[in-house]
């Protein structure tokens, strides 16, 4: 709710997920909000259109698991084993086309 680089990338990672869900792929949005913050979580999907899901992480278990250093935007790109292939930290107008290169490239894998 408080990251302007997260509500940047947002449509950019829902356009990823429309185009890219019917090929197998599952977006998550990892919320890193507080308690209190979190409670505006809702009205900012609502507002975006988002459509993937929103997981609340108030006390910050998943995104340490992931990114120790709590850099936000943090994307971790897992692949069908559960791997971890790819993190990406921060953003910058222009890393959704990076993204959606590695995530379409990603998707054409055979499954194991």
């Amino acid at each position: 709710t408080w990251c302007g680089p997260c509500q940047v990338e947002m449509p950019h990672l829902q356009k990823i997920h429309t185009d890219l869900g019917a090929q197998g792929l599952v977006l998550l949005g990892i919320s890193a909000d507080d308690a209190k913050s979190a409670a505006m979580v809702p009205n900012i999907v609502k507002a975006k259109g988002l459509t993937y899901p929103i997981l609340l992480d108030t006390n910050s278990t998943v995104v340490a698991s992931y990114n120790p250093a709590k850099t936000l935007p943090y994307t971790a790109i897992i692949d069908r084993t559960g791997a971890l292939v790819q993190t990406h930290a921060g953003y910058n107008p222009g890393d959704e086309v990076r993204l959606r290169e590695e995530l379409t490239a990603l998707l054409g894998q055979t499954a194991p």
